[in-house]
């Protein structure tokens, strides 16, 4: 009753724009269209608008990141999970939405199948953090960019 379907690529970006993100991330078997449901997620209402404006997004650790393990992130509730997903707050949201689901609070699948793909989240959470705190001209400089 108060949850809604999200698009982690957002609607309005089509059908060719989540093709060729699928096929640049090597995600298997592709995504074709923008309402398949690997490109969705069930959420709280209110974090809606908040998702879509790139004021929230889900990092995920351990294994299904490798450049973060999941002691790399503090605050959580369970530490000892070999791979976590975590609401992260990009933008302070203020009362009543950091009462609800508080920065860096575990979030879970009903199984790891249902969820999202990883590299749709992966790269939705670069989105929020470049579009909230730009890109570092040094860091395009460097080798490993």
């Amino acid at each position: 009753m108060h949850c809604t379907a999200c698009h982690i690529i957002p609607h309005s970006k089509g059908d060719e724009y989540i093709k060729l993100l699928s096929l640049y991330r090597g995600i298997t078997p592709p995504i074709t269209e923008i309402r398949d449901v690997r490109n969705g997620i069930l959420l709280y209402a209110g974090f809606h608008i908040a998702l879509g404006a790139g004021q929230i997004a889900f990092l995920l650790t351990g294994a299904k990141n490798p450049y973060l393990d999941v002691s790399d992130v503090p605050g959580c509730q369970d530490s000892t999970a070999p791979h976590r997903l975590i609401l992260q707050h990009i933008e302070t949201l203020g009362p009543p939405y950091d009462t609800i689901a508080r920065n860096n609070t575990d979030a879970r699948f009903a199984s790891a199948s249902n969820g999202p793909k990883p590299e749709l989240l992966h790269f939705f959470y670069a989105c929020a953090v470049i579009r909230r705190w730009g890109l570092d001209v040094k860091a395009t400089q460097h080798p490993l960019r």
